[in-house]
């Protein structure tokens, strides 16, 4: 073989005088490492500066020792190429195809006296020209892999014909045991079945072992076949046509398939399994402990919910100023005399000047809370950069961290409103959180849905978010009478303890936050204000007048029970009697029906929907009995 087809097949090759450099072909290599020179008597020298050897070099592109040296002469009784040298013959072209089916490269098998060598071609459209041209040389067979689960990957293309007579697909790599792994081959195998069929020689143990572990993780399973259980005496470098030549291609078939279901899976050896269930006698106690109980868990994060303006940095500076100082917050009545902690603020929106100046208007101890502003965060990235954001949470070792707002340092890959994109991402912060051992709250937007029924369905993006948070809050402009300025966090969701009260708190005028006591308007409020359009402030104020409609009502049954006797009554009676807003703006029906599933424990049983008596007509109303107070099981009266 003369030296430009052997710089034919190199990649990126250049050229210094009399001696070339490339790409070696027996590594992945990113930088020319190997040296190709030309001696006077024609010998081919190569020298991988990465360490390879000659024979890994010539292995990856096809070739043997002998096509390093000039033409050798022919035997006295064979033929002459030209100049007296041996000719090759040419037994076997192989064709590599792209996805598309049309040919791209062709590998030509050339056979000499006592020895083997390759060369390859590439396609201009029109005709085959000498070496790769650069071309990353797909699969062998690529194209048979979409229509079968169960793929042989064998050492080369002469294996593959021989399989393809079993009615099977198989493939092989481009340079048989010495070839390179590409990242593009490990997607073709996903899900399949594959049984590897390696050559019988150390070389084809070496390359079986290689392409389990590279497959592993995408093939459904992987098995490597060994021939010499069918044939104790497989011949060194012996392979699965040399076995097929042996036994006929039905004993082969039959041989082969037996051994495929009694070989193991291939599993990897060197290293632990990546998932490893404990039994449940191994974990210990549950001992959950809050930052601020009970509405910020250690180990896990919690979800501030808020639309624009509404005040949720400065709520979470007002929670870092007390943690900072070492107070209580709001409606903790667990945690006693709590240390000072270390506070981490991840912002994308503010400047650390700002969030300085609102954490001093709340009284923050500043030496203690660590900023990672819009300037600085400018890159952190919870998907791919997930080990970055580790450890600036473990160097801070803080009590809380706070990321304002949590999506925008998720990435672009991550489809937020995907729960299978979301997920993991999820869980991750929430493993960090137990590795630190503190509390993390995600500052989210409101979106749309903000006015639904649910009302933890206001968090931009997918609900999981939510789902799989260990608590929530939702932060509203309070409309109570007189406190217009004011906002309240309502905890919308814990699952560790039971939901704490909504917190009132006031923003002062430099930006902080000063604790206002509580509020009424609960979880229940404003989901159940987002069904009837009010404001929660109203609804609370329907509900208050409702309640005294109720009570005015129940007093008026007592009024009628008399003991032992039925008393059937009107409505409009009942009007008459008690004025026209006995019944509110409601139905007597429901109202009455409603009461009865309340009084009954005073003795009290209301039956609506009869007709009664009254100014001589047949009209709507109820009757009312009183007996002894309904009695509990140990005997006293309810």
């Amino acid at each position: 073989m003369v030296l430009t087809q052997i710089l034919d097949q190199l990649e990126n090759v250049t050229q210094n005088g009399k001696q070339y450099s490339a790409r070696c072909p027996a590594h992945d290599d990113r930088k020319n490492s190997l040296s190709v020179t030309q001696e006077k008597d024609g010998k081919i020298l190569l020298h991988c500066h990465a360490g390879c050897k000659t024979e890994e070099i010539l292995s990856a592109l096809g070739l043997t020792m002998q096509d390093l040296y000039p033409a050798r002469e022919e035997a006295r009784n064979g033929g002459r190429g030209k100049g007296g040298h041996e000719k090759g013959r040419v037994t076997d072209e192989y064709i590599y195809t792209d996805p598309s089916g049309t040919p791209v490269l062709k590998k030509v098998r050339l056979q000499y006296s006592d020895s083997k060598s390759f060369y390859w071609q590439h396609f201009t459209g029109s005709s085959w020209k000498t070496g790769r041209n650069g071309i990353t040389p797909p699969l062998y067979n690529q194209n048979a892999m979409e229509k079968d689960n169960m793929i042989f990957l064998v050492e080369g293309e002469k294996d593959v014909k021989t399989v393809k007579q079993f009615g099977w697909t198989a493939v092989s790599l481009p340079d048989g045991a010495a070839s390179r792994w590409r990242e593009e081959y490990g997607p073709l195998f996903r899900g399949k079945e594959v049984y590897i069929l390696p050559d019988n020689d150390s070389a084809g143990e070496q390359y079986a072992r290689m392409l389990a572990e590279k497959l592993f993780g995408y093939a459904d399973h992987v098995r490597i076949l060994d021939l010499s259980e069918i044939w104790p005496d497989l011949p060194e470098k012996g392979d699965i046509t040399d076995l097929c030549s042996r036994l006929g291609v039905d004993e082969t078939i039959r041989a082969v398939a037996e051994l495929c279901s009694r070989t193991p899976v291939w599993l990897p050896q060197s290293s632990p399994p990546r998932f490893l269930a404990k039994s449940a006698e191994e974990f210990g106690e549950d001992d959950t402990r809050f930052v601020w109980h009970p509405y910020i868990p250690v180990g896990d994060y919690s979800v501030l919910m808020a639309e624009g303006g509404a005040g949720k940095t400065m709520f979470c500076c007002g929670i870092a100023a007390s943690l900072s100082r070492g107070e209580l917050l709001p409606g903790d009545e667990v945690n006693t005399a709590p240390p000072p902690g270390n506070i981490l603020f991840i912002s994308a929106e503010d400047r650390g000047e700002l969030l300085k100046k609102r954490l001093t208007a709340s009284g923050a101890n500043l030496a203690r809370i660590r900023i990672l502003d819009c300037m600085a965060s400018e890159g952190l990235n919870f998907h791919e950069g997930i080990e970055d954001f580790r450890t600036l949470v473990l160097q801070a070792r803080p009590c809380l961290v706070i990321i304002d707002p949590w999506h925008a340092f998720l990435g672009e890959k991550v489809d937020i409103n995907r729960v299978n994109a979301l997920r993991p991402v999820l869980q991750k912060l929430a493993n960090i959180a137990k590795e630190a051992e503190c509390g993390m709250i995600l500052i989210s937007h409101v979106n749309k849905r903000a006015q639904s029924e649910n009302a933890n369905n206001a968090a931009t993006g997918s609900v999981d978010l939510i789902n799989a948070s260990r608590s929530a809050f939702r932060i509203i402009r309070c409309d109570e009478p007189g406190k217009k300025d004011m906002r309240i966090a309502v905890h919308t969701k814990s699952n560790y303890a039971r939901e704490g009260r909504s917190v009132l708190y006031a923003i002062t005028g430099g930006g902080g936050v000063k604790w206002a006591g509580f509020s009424d308007i609960t979880r229940s409020v404003l989901e159940e204000a987002a069904r009837y359009h009010k404001t929660p402030a109203e609804l609370l104020i329907q509900r208050e007048k409702d309640a005294e409609e109720e009570n005015a009502l129940a007093n008026a049954v007592r009024e009628l029970a008399v003991e032992g006797k039925i008393v059937n009554i009107s409505y409009e009676e009942m009007r008459e009697t008690y004025g026209d807003t006995i019944f509110g703006s409601g139905q007597p029906k429901k109202l009455l029906d409603k009461l009865a599933n309340t009084i009954y424990v005073e003795g009290i049983t209301i039956t609506t929907g009869k007709n009664v008596k009254y100014k001589g007509k047949s009209v709507n109303g109820f009757s009312v009995t009183k007996q002894d107070p309904f009695e509990t099981p140990d005997g006293s009266a309810a």
